[in-house]
């Protein structure tokens, strides 16, 4: 996390800590459509038992 204490940073560390930032943001939307993809596969084969 950048905090205002990084404000004493160099510009090149400031842009890294944003990069990196920019990547855990993406690792966590893929992660969350992984589980609403698992989700849905629950709920369908939920669905499924329902319908047997």
């Amino acid at each position: 996390m950048i905090s205002i204490e990084d404000a004493d940073l160099p510009r090149e560390l400031i842009e890294n800590r944003i990069k990196d930032t920019g990547k855990q943001i993406e690792r966590f939307e893929n992660f969350i459509e992984s589980l609403k993809l698992r989700k849905k596969k629950y709920e369908e084969k939920l669905a499924k038992m329902d319908g047997e």
